[in-house]
Protein backbone atom coordinates (compact mmCIF):
# COMPACT_ATOMS: atom_id res chain seq x y z
CA UNK A 1 0.00 0.00 0.00
CA UNK A 2 2.80 2.52 1.10
CA UNK A 3 5.09 1.67 -2.36
CA UNK A 4 1.13 2.36 -4.11
CA UNK A 5 0.94 5.51 -2.46
CA UNK A 6 4.23 7.02 -3.29
CA UNK A 7 3.97 5.85 -6.88
CA UNK A 8 0.50 8.42 -6.90
CA UNK A 9 2.04 10.93 -5.81
CA UNK A 10 5.53 11.24 -7.48
CA UNK A 11 3.80 10.58 -10.90
CA UNK A 12 0.71 13.17 -10.20
CA UNK A 13 3.56 15.63 -9.65
CA UNK A 14 5.53 15.10 -12.04
CA UNK A 15 2.72 14.87 -14.66
CA UNK A 16 1.94 18.81 -13.59
CA UNK A 17 5.12 19.76 -13.39
CA UNK A 18 6.53 18.63 -16.79
CA UNK A 19 4.13 20.10 -19.30
CA UNK A 20 4.47 23.31 -18.02
CA UNK A 21 8.03 23.22 -17.54
CA UNK A 22 8.01 22.54 -21.27
CA UNK A 23 5.39 24.71 -22.42
CA UNK A 24 7.59 28.08 -20.83
CA UNK A 25 11.04 26.36 -22.44
CA UNK A 26 9.23 26.09 -26.27
CA UNK A 27 8.10 29.95 -25.69
CA UNK A 28 11.49 31.11 -24.06
CA UNK A 29 13.94 29.31 -26.25
CA UNK A 30 11.68 27.55 -29.16
CA UNK A 31 12.38 23.62 -29.85
CA UNK A 32 15.72 24.29 -31.61
CA UNK A 33 17.31 24.70 -27.99
CA UNK A 34 15.98 21.17 -26.87
CA UNK A 35 19.39 19.18 -28.29
CA UNK A 36 21.30 22.00 -25.72
CA UNK A 37 19.08 21.54 -22.55
CA UNK A 38 18.87 17.67 -23.29
CA UNK A 39 22.88 17.55 -23.08
CA UNK A 40 22.77 19.67 -19.74
CA UNK A 41 20.14 17.25 -18.18
CA UNK A 42 22.66 14.74 -18.94
CA UNK A 43 25.84 16.38 -17.23
CA UNK A 44 23.82 17.02 -14.35
CA UNK A 45 23.01 13.40 -14.07
CA UNK A 46 26.19 12.40 -13.79
CA UNK A 47 26.73 14.61 -11.15
CA UNK A 48 23.72 13.34 -9.51
CA UNK A 49 24.60 9.33 -9.99
CA UNK A 50 28.09 10.10 -8.61
CA UNK A 51 26.32 11.79 -5.33
CA UNK A 52 24.08 9.15 -5.37
CA UNK A 53 26.59 6.06 -5.30
CA UNK A 54 28.22 7.93 -2.52
CA UNK A 55 24.77 7.62 -0.25
CA UNK A 56 23.26 4.32 -1.48
CA UNK A 57 25.99 2.34 0.31
CA UNK A 58 25.79 4.13 3.52
CA UNK A 59 22.17 4.90 3.99
CA UNK A 60 18.73 2.67 3.05
CA UNK A 61 16.93 3.30 0.44
CA UNK A 62 13.62 4.99 1.62
CA UNK A 63 15.83 7.59 3.21
CA UNK A 64 17.51 8.50 0.14
CA UNK A 65 13.63 9.15 -1.65
CA UNK A 66 12.88 11.59 1.35
CA UNK A 67 15.79 13.30 1.15
CA UNK A 68 15.51 13.22 -2.49
CA UNK A 69 11.76 14.75 -2.35
CA UNK A 70 12.65 17.15 0.12
CA UNK A 71 15.65 18.53 -1.87
CA UNK A 72 13.84 18.88 -5.01
CA UNK A 73 10.81 20.95 -3.18
CA UNK A 74 13.78 23.41 -2.15
CA UNK A 75 15.28 23.51 -5.46
CA UNK A 76 12.04 24.19 -7.37
CA UNK A 77 11.26 27.18 -5.15
CA UNK A 78 14.54 28.17 -5.49
CA UNK A 79 14.05 28.12 -9.25
CA UNK A 80 10.33 29.77 -9.77
CA UNK A 81 11.82 32.73 -7.72
CA UNK A 82 14.39 32.99 -10.23
CA UNK A 83 12.21 32.54 -13.34
CA UNK A 84 9.41 34.75 -11.79
CA UNK A 85 12.33 37.45 -12.28
CA UNK A 86 13.61 36.19 -15.53
CA UNK A 87 16.99 35.35 -13.98
CA UNK A 88 19.24 34.07 -17.47
CA UNK A 89 19.38 30.43 -17.63
CA UNK A 90 16.76 29.97 -14.89
CA UNK A 91 14.13 28.13 -17.28
CA UNK A 92 16.94 26.45 -18.40
CA UNK A 93 17.77 25.19 -14.71
CA UNK A 94 13.98 24.58 -14.37
CA UNK A 95 13.81 22.41 -17.43
CA UNK A 96 16.76 20.37 -16.33
CA UNK A 97 16.11 19.74 -12.63
CA UNK A 98 12.15 18.79 -13.88
CA UNK A 99 14.34 15.71 -15.57
CA UNK A 100 17.09 14.97 -13.27
CA UNK A 101 14.35 14.71 -9.79
CA UNK A 102 12.03 12.53 -11.51
CA UNK A 103 14.75 10.22 -12.50
CA UNK A 104 16.07 10.03 -9.30
CA UNK A 105 12.73 9.24 -7.29
CA UNK A 106 12.04 6.69 -9.75
CA UNK A 107 15.48 4.61 -9.58
CA UNK A 108 14.88 4.79 -5.98
CA UNK A 109 11.55 3.57 -5.59
CA UNK A 110 12.90 0.77 -8.55
CA UNK A 111 15.79 -0.17 -6.73
CA UNK A 112 13.64 -0.94 -3.41
CA UNK A 113 11.34 -2.70 -5.21
CA UNK A 114 13.82 -5.08 -6.99
CA UNK A 115 15.04 -6.04 -3.50
CA UNK A 116 11.74 -6.70 -2.16
CA UNK A 117 10.45 -8.65 -4.67
CA UNK A 118 10.86 -12.36 -6.21
CA UNK A 119 10.59 -12.46 -10.14
CA UNK A 120 6.99 -14.33 -9.63
CA UNK A 121 5.66 -11.39 -7.71
CA UNK A 122 7.21 -8.90 -9.60
CA UNK A 123 5.75 -9.67 -12.62
CA UNK A 124 2.11 -8.36 -11.48
CA UNK A 125 3.21 -6.13 -8.60
CA UNK A 126 5.06 -3.78 -10.87
CA UNK A 127 1.69 -4.05 -13.19
CA UNK A 128 0.19 -2.68 -10.11
CA UNK A 129 2.62 -0.27 -8.99
CA UNK A 130 2.50 1.22 -12.58
CA UNK A 131 -1.47 1.53 -13.06
CA UNK A 132 -1.79 3.20 -9.75
CA UNK A 133 1.30 5.78 -11.09
CA UNK A 134 -0.43 6.41 -14.53
CA UNK A 135 -3.60 7.16 -12.63
CA UNK A 136 -1.89 10.10 -10.52
CA UNK A 137 -0.18 10.86 -13.90
CA UNK A 138 -3.51 11.19 -16.01
CA UNK A 139 -5.35 13.23 -12.98
CA UNK A 140 -2.07 15.53 -13.15
CA UNK A 141 -1.84 15.79 -16.83
CA UNK A 142 -5.65 16.92 -16.80
CA UNK A 143 -5.48 19.41 -13.34
CA UNK A 144 -2.54 21.24 -15.06
CA UNK A 145 -4.03 21.98 -18.57
CA UNK A 146 -7.26 23.17 -16.67
CA UNK A 147 -5.23 25.51 -14.02
CA UNK A 148 -2.83 26.54 -17.01
CA UNK A 149 -5.74 28.47 -18.44
CA UNK A 150 -6.93 29.56 -15.34
CA UNK A 151 -4.08 31.13 -13.50
CA UNK A 152 -1.11 30.84 -16.42
CA UNK A 153 1.55 28.51 -17.19
CA UNK A 154 4.02 30.09 -13.99
CA UNK A 155 1.53 30.48 -11.27
CA UNK A 156 0.63 26.46 -11.74
CA UNK A 157 4.24 25.63 -11.37
CA UNK A 158 3.80 26.78 -7.45
CA UNK A 159 1.87 23.79 -6.68
CA UNK A 160 5.14 21.42 -6.89
CA UNK A 161 7.20 22.05 -3.92
CA UNK A 162 4.03 21.33 -1.58
CA UNK A 163 3.37 18.37 -3.62
CA UNK A 164 6.71 16.87 -2.82
CA UNK A 165 6.83 17.85 0.66
CA UNK A 166 3.61 15.63 1.05
CA UNK A 167 5.88 13.05 -0.82
CA UNK A 168 8.64 13.15 1.88
CA UNK A 169 5.48 13.28 4.76
CA UNK A 170 4.48 10.16 3.04
CA UNK A 171 7.64 8.55 2.30
CA UNK A 172 8.68 9.03 6.22
CA UNK A 173 5.43 7.39 7.21
CA UNK A 174 6.01 4.17 5.19
CA UNK A 175 9.65 3.92 5.96
CA UNK A 176 8.83 3.46 10.25
CA UNK A 177 6.69 0.28 8.79
CA UNK A 178 8.95 -1.23 6.05
CA UNK A 179 11.51 -3.47 6.88
CA UNK A 180 14.63 -1.25 5.61
CA UNK A 181 17.42 -2.86 7.25
CA UNK A 182 16.45 -6.55 5.43
CA UNK A 183 17.06 -4.83 2.47
CA UNK A 184 19.49 -2.56 2.92
CA UNK A 185 23.58 -3.74 2.91
CA UNK A 186 25.86 -1.87 4.73
CA UNK A 187 29.44 -1.45 4.37
CA UNK A 188 32.46 -0.24 5.83
CA UNK A 189 33.35 2.39 3.26
CA UNK A 190 31.81 4.81 0.83
CA UNK A 191 31.60 3.04 -2.71
CA UNK A 192 33.09 5.77 -5.20
CA UNK A 193 31.46 6.34 -9.29
CA UNK A 194 34.71 4.29 -10.26
CA UNK A 195 34.07 1.52 -8.64
CA UNK A 196 30.34 1.70 -9.00
CA UNK A 197 31.03 1.43 -12.85
CA UNK A 198 33.63 -1.22 -12.48
CA UNK A 199 30.47 -3.28 -11.05
CA UNK A 200 29.03 -3.28 -14.86
CA UNK A 201 32.44 -3.74 -16.15
CA UNK A 202 32.67 -6.84 -14.70
CA UNK A 203 29.28 -8.00 -16.22
CA UNK A 204 28.91 -8.54 -19.48
CA UNK A 205 24.90 -8.83 -19.10
CA UNK A 206 24.68 -5.72 -17.74
CA UNK A 207 27.40 -3.89 -20.39
CA UNK A 208 23.91 -5.36 -22.90
CA UNK A 209 21.38 -3.68 -20.66
CA UNK A 210 23.41 -0.45 -20.58
CA UNK A 211 23.87 -0.41 -24.79
CA UNK A 212 20.13 -1.37 -24.68
CA UNK A 213 19.25 1.70 -22.57
CA UNK A 214 21.67 4.03 -24.48
CA UNK A 215 19.99 2.78 -28.12
CA UNK A 216 15.93 2.86 -26.76
CA UNK A 217 16.74 6.23 -24.97
CA UNK A 218 18.00 7.72 -28.51
CA UNK A 219 15.21 6.59 -30.22
CA UNK A 220 12.80 7.91 -27.83
CA UNK A 221 14.68 11.13 -27.68
CA UNK A 222 14.68 11.70 -31.51
CA UNK A 223 10.75 11.13 -31.39
CA UNK A 224 10.28 13.48 -28.57
CA UNK A 225 12.49 16.62 -31.26
CA UNK A 226 10.06 15.68 -33.83
CA UNK A 227 6.64 16.03 -32.06
CA UNK A 228 8.12 19.16 -29.92
CA UNK A 229 8.91 20.42 -33.44
CA UNK A 230 5.38 19.71 -34.53
CA UNK A 231 3.93 20.86 -31.49
CA UNK A 232 5.50 24.17 -31.17
CA UNK A 233 4.41 25.20 -34.70
CA UNK A 234 0.47 24.06 -34.61
CA UNK A 235 0.35 25.57 -30.97
CA UNK A 236 2.31 28.83 -31.01
CA UNK A 237 0.05 30.07 -28.01
CA UNK A 238 1.80 29.47 -24.40
CA UNK A 239 -1.24 28.70 -21.91
CA UNK A 240 -2.57 26.71 -25.09
CA UNK A 241 0.23 24.88 -25.95
CA UNK A 242 0.06 23.58 -21.99
CA UNK A 243 -3.09 22.56 -22.22
CA UNK A 244 -2.62 20.39 -25.97
CA UNK A 245 0.78 19.08 -24.13
CA UNK A 246 -1.28 18.25 -20.54
CA UNK A 247 -4.07 16.65 -22.94
CA UNK A 248 -0.94 14.26 -24.40
CA UNK A 249 0.42 13.17 -21.80
CA UNK A 250 -2.92 12.93 -20.51
CA UNK A 251 -3.41 10.13 -23.19
CA UNK A 252 0.13 8.45 -22.08
CA UNK A 253 -1.05 8.34 -18.51
CA UNK A 254 -4.74 6.98 -19.78
CA UNK A 255 -3.13 4.12 -21.71
CA UNK A 256 -0.55 3.50 -19.44
CA UNK A 257 -2.73 2.58 -17.04
CA UNK A 258 -4.41 -0.11 -19.50
CA UNK A 259 -1.13 -1.19 -20.06
CA UNK A 260 -0.21 -1.38 -16.23
CA UNK A 261 -3.44 -3.49 -15.54
CA UNK A 262 -2.50 -5.91 -18.48
CA UNK A 263 1.32 -6.00 -17.59
CA UNK A 264 1.39 -9.29 -15.20
CA UNK A 265 -1.21 -11.29 -17.71
CA UNK A 266 0.76 -10.51 -20.36
CA UNK A 267 4.33 -11.17 -18.91
CA UNK A 268 2.96 -14.77 -17.34
CA UNK A 269 1.09 -15.30 -21.38
CA UNK A 270 4.10 -13.84 -23.34
CA UNK A 271 6.83 -14.21 -21.45
CA UNK A 272 9.69 -11.35 -20.78
CA UNK A 273 11.44 -11.94 -24.20
CA UNK A 274 8.46 -11.38 -26.28
CA UNK A 275 8.17 -8.06 -24.63
CA UNK A 276 11.20 -6.77 -25.03
CA UNK A 277 11.74 -7.45 -28.93
CA UNK A 278 7.41 -7.05 -29.68
CA UNK A 279 8.27 -2.62 -28.15
CA UNK A 280 10.83 -1.66 -31.05
CA UNK A 281 8.69 -3.81 -33.71
CA UNK A 282 5.79 -1.46 -32.81
CA UNK A 283 6.96 1.84 -32.56
CA UNK A 284 9.15 1.01 -35.92
CA UNK A 285 6.20 0.68 -37.52
CA UNK A 286 4.19 3.73 -35.98
CA UNK A 287 7.66 5.62 -37.49
CA UNK A 288 7.10 3.96 -40.95
CA UNK A 289 3.51 5.73 -40.86
CA UNK A 290 4.78 8.78 -40.07
CA UNK A 291 7.17 8.91 -42.74
CA UNK A 292 4.32 8.11 -44.96
CA UNK A 293 1.86 10.78 -43.88
CA UNK A 294 3.84 13.07 -42.11
CA UNK A 295 0.73 15.00 -39.89
CA UNK A 296 0.40 16.03 -36.50
CA UNK A 297 -1.72 13.42 -35.09
CA UNK A 298 0.52 10.25 -36.15
CA UNK A 299 3.28 11.82 -34.60
CA UNK A 300 1.31 12.31 -31.38
CA UNK A 301 0.47 8.73 -31.70
CA UNK A 302 3.54 7.57 -32.13
CA UNK A 303 5.09 9.88 -28.83
CA UNK A 304 2.19 8.11 -26.85
CA UNK A 305 3.19 4.54 -27.91
CA UNK A 306 6.94 5.27 -26.94
CA UNK A 307 6.60 6.67 -23.60
CA UNK A 308 3.61 4.27 -22.94
CA UNK A 309 5.80 1.13 -23.55
CA UNK A 310 8.42 3.20 -21.87
CA UNK A 311 6.17 3.79 -18.56
CA UNK A 312 4.45 0.51 -18.53
CA UNK A 313 5.31 -3.27 -20.09
CA UNK A 314 8.56 -2.51 -21.34
CA UNK A 315 9.66 -1.22 -18.11
CA UNK A 316 8.31 -3.78 -16.10
CA UNK A 317 9.97 -6.29 -18.38
CA UNK A 318 13.22 -4.07 -18.27
CA UNK A 319 13.07 -4.12 -14.38
CA UNK A 320 12.24 -8.07 -14.34
CA UNK A 321 15.90 -8.17 -15.95
CA UNK A 322 17.69 -7.72 -13.04
CA UNK A 323 16.36 -9.58 -10.09
CA UNK A 324 18.71 -12.91 -11.04
CA UNK A 325 21.40 -10.63 -10.31
CA UNK A 326 23.10 -9.78 -6.99
CA UNK A 327 22.45 -6.60 -4.69
CA UNK A 328 25.52 -4.65 -5.59
CA UNK A 329 24.70 -5.37 -9.48
CA UNK A 330 20.58 -4.14 -8.69
CA UNK A 331 21.95 -0.77 -6.87
CA UNK A 332 25.14 0.45 -7.93
CA UNK A 333 25.24 -0.58 -11.29
CA UNK A 334 21.65 -0.15 -11.58
CA UNK A 335 21.50 3.33 -10.71
CA UNK A 336 24.53 4.05 -13.04
CA UNK A 337 22.34 2.04 -15.95
CA UNK A 338 18.97 3.94 -15.46
CA UNK A 339 19.79 7.11 -13.94
CA UNK A 340 22.79 8.23 -16.42
CA UNK A 341 22.70 5.85 -19.58
CA UNK A 342 19.48 7.25 -19.71
CA UNK A 343 20.17 10.98 -19.66
CA UNK A 344 23.72 9.93 -21.19
CA UNK A 345 21.84 8.61 -24.24
CA UNK A 346 19.47 11.64 -24.68
CA UNK A 347 22.90 13.40 -24.66
CA UNK A 348 24.07 12.07 -27.37
CA UNK A 349 21.29 12.23 -29.16
CA UNK A 350 20.91 15.68 -28.62
CA UNK A 351 24.46 16.05 -29.88
CA UNK A 352 23.71 14.11 -33.10
CA UNK A 353 20.76 16.38 -33.33
CA UNK A 354 22.64 19.63 -33.13
CA UNK A 355 24.74 18.60 -36.08
CA UNK A 356 21.85 17.49 -37.66
CA UNK A 357 20.28 21.39 -37.61
CA UNK A 358 24.01 23.22 -37.71
CA UNK A 359 23.42 21.24 -41.13
CA UNK A 360 19.75 21.87 -42.17
CA UNK A 361 19.41 17.94 -41.49
CA UNK A 362 17.38 17.73 -38.69
CA UNK A 363 14.64 15.79 -41.44
CA UNK A 364 16.87 13.18 -41.11
CA UNK A 365 16.53 12.53 -37.00
CA UNK A 366 13.44 10.41 -37.63
CA UNK A 367 15.72 8.16 -40.37
CA UNK A 368 18.08 7.64 -37.66
CA UNK A 369 15.55 6.57 -35.07
CA UNK A 370 14.66 3.77 -37.66
CA UNK A 371 18.11 2.77 -38.27
CA UNK A 372 18.81 2.84 -34.23
CA UNK A 373 15.35 0.31 -33.74
CA UNK A 374 16.89 -2.43 -35.85
CA UNK A 375 20.12 -2.26 -33.29
CA UNK A 376 17.56 -1.72 -30.69
CA UNK A 377 16.19 -5.37 -31.40
CA UNK A 378 19.76 -6.75 -32.42
CA UNK A 379 20.41 -6.34 -28.71
CA UNK A 380 17.12 -7.27 -27.41
CA UNK A 381 17.76 -10.74 -28.41
CA UNK A 382 21.52 -11.52 -27.18
CA UNK A 383 19.82 -10.55 -23.87
CA UNK A 384 17.14 -12.67 -24.22
CA UNK A 385 19.80 -15.69 -24.36
CA UNK A 386 21.53 -14.25 -21.20
CA UNK A 387 18.54 -14.05 -19.27
CA UNK A 388 17.15 -17.67 -20.51
CA UNK A 389 20.55 -18.27 -19.00
CA UNK A 390 20.76 -16.58 -15.31
CA UNK A 391 17.25 -18.13 -14.18
CA UNK A 392 17.68 -21.15 -15.16
CA UNK A 393 21.20 -21.21 -13.22
CA UNK A 394 19.31 -19.06 -10.56
CA UNK A 395 16.41 -21.97 -10.29
CA UNK A 396 18.86 -24.46 -10.27
CA UNK A 397 20.71 -23.10 -6.90
CA UNK A 398 17.84 -22.31 -5.31
CA UNK A 399 17.06 -26.76 -5.78
CA UNK A 400 20.29 -27.13 -4.53
CA UNK A 401 20.12 -24.98 -1.39
CA UNK A 402 17.13 -26.73 -0.98
CA UNK A 403 17.87 -30.33 -1.67
CA UNK A 404 20.76 -29.46 1.36
CA UNK A 405 18.44 -27.82 3.54
CA UNK A 406 16.28 -31.72 3.57
CA UNK A 407 19.41 -33.03 3.69
CA UNK A 408 20.86 -31.54 6.78
CA UNK A 409 17.38 -31.90 8.50
CA UNK A 410 17.41 -35.83 7.38
CA UNK A 411 20.89 -36.22 9.24
CA UNK A 412 19.84 -34.69 12.10
CA UNK A 413 16.58 -37.04 12.41
CA UNK A 414 18.58 -39.83 11.85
Amino acid sequence: MGLSILAFVMMFTYAIVRPATESLFLDVYTSAKLPVVWLMVALVTLVTVVIYNRFVVKKDLLTLFGWSAFLSAVIFSVLFVLSSYKVPGSVYALYVWKDVYVILLVEIYYSFSNAVFPIKTARWAYGFFGAISAVGGLLGNILVGILAKKFGTEHVLWTIPPLLIITWMLNAIFARYAECEKVHKKVDKTIHFKEAVSVIRRSSYLILILLLIVVTQIVITLIDFKYNNIVEHVYPVLDERTKIIGYIYGAINFSAILFHILTGPVLRLAGVPIILVAVPFFLGTGIGIFIIVPIFIVMAVVKVASKVFDYSIFRAAKEILYIPLSYAEKTQGKSIIDMLAYRVAKGGASVLLMGLIMYQLDRLSIWCAIALIGIWIFITTIIIKRYRHKVSRQAEMVSENTLNTQEDIDSRES
